[in-house]
């Protein structure tokens, strides 16, 4: 990135790198092609920066082809979530600007869109997973300004994540799922440190702390991803703000 513009890639098993550039990509300082999330079938999504810093979302096909995804209530950006947001299906998530309001968003194989909305009140709602299934997690912001976290089943049923107490002060972010419809993400405190967490689609929370978790603003446990044993894995920032990876084995 020596001009300062983005390049995705992918690294296959044997070690070959294939650039991941969309041809609607802007060329200009910080704009370009970033990928977020690869699926079992070597499909890749994400989003890029075009000339004009407009952003659009993108699926990328074993062969090569590029599919742009613009959902279509979007006028300010469409954005695929960071680290789950393209399933094996070829479902792809994340969320969508109208003006200064966010909302969430699924579009199927098919083209068709679905905006993702737990709280019609709400001035962002995020998408951050979507499993085999199709059930999806995130977060959306509250009327108090902490963040509540929810998992909603293709069926519409939604099961909200917040954690009580000082624990959860500042809200409950959630980011991935599998296909247990298991969640994982963060309650953060009234210091801003953050907590991890896995949610059940019954709603009951189990919080953790990894070794090692500071307690100030922004270090503690932040999970990134859960399989379908339970497994979770994420990093952690600890007091001298270093950050280690780990990883959670159910026991």
């Amino acid at each position: 990135m020596t001009d300062e513009v983005v390049h995705g890639f992918i690294r296959e098993p044997n070690g070959n790198h294939i650039e991941v550039d969309d041809l609607a990509a802007g060329t200009a300082a910080f704009q370009g092609t970033r990928p977020s999330t690869i699926n079992d079938n070597g499909e890749v999504a994400g989003f890029y920066f075009d000339s004009s810093n407009g952003v659009h979302g993108f699926i990328r096909s074993r062969q090569g082809e590029f599919t742009t995804v613009d959902d279509p209530n979007a006028n300010n950006g469409t954005y695929i979530a960071l680290e789950q947001g393209l399933n094996a299906r070829g479902a792809v998530a994340g969320w969508y600007n109208v003006g200064f309001v966010s909302y969430g968003f699924v579009r199927e194989p098919n083209g068709k869109s679905i905006t993702i909305e737990p709280l019609v009140s709400s001035p962002f709602t995020l998408v951050g997973g979507i499993n085999a299934g199709g059930a999806v997690t995130g977060y959306f912001v509250t009327s108090t300004g902490s963040t509540s976290g929810y998992l909603q089943k293709p069926n519409g049923q939604t099961t909200f994540f917040n954690v009580s107490g000082p624990e959860g002060a500042l809200g409950t972010p959630a980011f991935t799922l599998n296909s247990r419809e298991e969640v994982t993400g963060i309650s953060v405190d009234a210091n801003g440190a953050n907590h991890g967490f896995i949610g059940f689609a019954n709603g009951y929370i189990k919080t953790f702390d990894a070794p090692q978790s500071g307690t100030g603003n922004f270090q503690g446990t932040r999970p990134t991803t859960i399989n379908d044993s339970g497994q979770v894995v994420g990093w952690v920032l600890d007091s001298n703000n270093v950050a280690h990876g780990f990883i959670l084995c159910p026991r």
